[in-house]
């Protein structure tokens, strides 16, 4: 009887370390965290993909947004009607966005009338959301962007009224 030996095909270096990658990765826990970073990048600003350009230049100025009363002093309105400030800054930033596109602005430049009539929008949502909870705003109110900066050293907060009853 004849024996044979037969003796499995050389397998090529790149198939080799391509097959080693490929077994480090199915093993750790951090492998789906590397494919969505990098079908992130390829992506960029396709939902629910980001490449996260929010945090590549962060700037030195701010900006957030409060109610205030009549004297410009801020109330608590997360209490008084369930909405924070952050939510104030972007309803108001919708609304002014909306407002802009009818008039054919840019909503950063909205006149004066125009922001007070955002402004007398979101008070009147503000009211309705107080009567639900059972809590009541102040008889005036105001809607204030507050600018931060940082400028030699110092941190400055700067109030601009955008609306006011």
């Amino acid at each position: 009887m004849v024996s044979s030996t037969t003796t499995a095909p050389s397998i090529r270096p790149g198939l080799a370390a391509w097959r080693a990658v490929k077994t480090a990765l199915g093993t750790t826990p951090l492998t789906v965290l590397v494919v969505y970073c990098l079908v992130s990048l390829i992506l960029k600003e396709n939902y629910p993909f980001s490449h996260y350009p929010m945090y590549s230049n962060p700037g030195a100025d701010r900006s957030y947004y409060i109610l205030a009363d009549a004297e410009g002093q801020p109330i608590p309105i997360a209490e008084l009607t369930g909405i924070t400030c952050p939510k104030l800054g972007k309803m108001y930033r919708k609304k002014a966005e909306e407002m802009g596109k009818r008039s054919g602005l840019s909503s950063s430049n909205l006149p004066p009338p125009k922001r007070q009539k955002v402004g007398e929008e979101i008070f009147g949502q503000l009211r309705a959301y107080a009567k639900q909870l059972n809590k009541k705003l102040p008889s005036k109110l105001a809607l204030q962007k507050v600018e931060v900066t940082y400028r030699d050293g110092k941190v400055a907060e700067t109030p601009e009224t955008l609306a006011a009853e």
